[in-house]
């Protein structure tokens, strides 16, 4: 069952903005533009069962499908991917979570691409609000910010993984915000589970991670 439950989605407007940065390696080898991806609002966002997040650890690949994404980031990534991942609940449980990953275009470095994992700020609190729903990775068209400086870092050769925070993505839940113990430790799942989502990429073991 989801983490959350509650009302229709409702905005959320908060001064509060976390960003959350691990880096480590991806080898981009083989890597190939992602083509256009199913909906959104489709089977995608299914909870999984309770057994099936019981039998998996944090940071477990639970499904990924192909993202489409805005022209603006098609032109600097040769992959997105939408992805959803098992972490750990308010109260220790096992709860799925969404998200996206985009890898850049061209050659990886000498030992893969590093790896920003990305902690939005406030986007609302209802289903719809997830970054993964949208091709701007924001709910509205109107707001750039974070997609400019997301942009900007994959054109400057980062892989950027970013995180839906728990309780949103999924019908029919709401995000606890702020909790967190419990983002940062969606922000920090997301980096395992990008490991697992392309048999192309490959992330190193080594990480590390900034909060502000």
């Amino acid at each position: 069952m989801p983490l959350l439950r509650g009302g229709p989605a409702r905005a959320l407007l908060c001064p509060l903005t976390v960003l959350a940065f691990l880096a480590g390696a991806v080898n981009a080898a083989g890597s190939v533009a992602a083509p256009a991806g199913a909906s959104p609002q489709g089977d995608f966002y299914r909870y999984p069962s309770r057994k099936t997040l019981e039998r998996s650890s944090p940071g477990h690949l639970l499904a990924s499908e192909p993202m489409t994404v805005s022209t603006r980031l098609q032109s600097v990534s040769s992959r997105a991917t939408r992805i959803m991942y098992r972490s750990v609940g308010l109260h220790g449980e096992p709860i799925a979570v969404t998200g996206f990953l985009l890898v850049p275009r061209g050659a990886a470095p000498r030992g893969g691409w590093p790896v920003i994992s990305w902690g939005h700020g406030a986007t609302g609190v209802g289903p719809v609000c997830a970054p993964s729903r949208h091709a701007n990775l924001y709910p509205t068209s109107d707001q750039y910010a974070e997609t400019d400086m997301i942009e900007h870092l994959v054109q400057d050769g980062y892989a950027v993984v970013g995180t839906d925070y728990p309780g949103l993505g999924f019908p029919d839940t709401v995000e606890n915000f702020p909790q967190t113990d419990l983002e940062s430790r969606s922000v920090i799942d997301a980096v395992l589970a990008a490991r697992q989502a392309s048999i192309t990429d490959r992330l190193s073991r080594s990480v590390w991670g900034k909060f502000s």
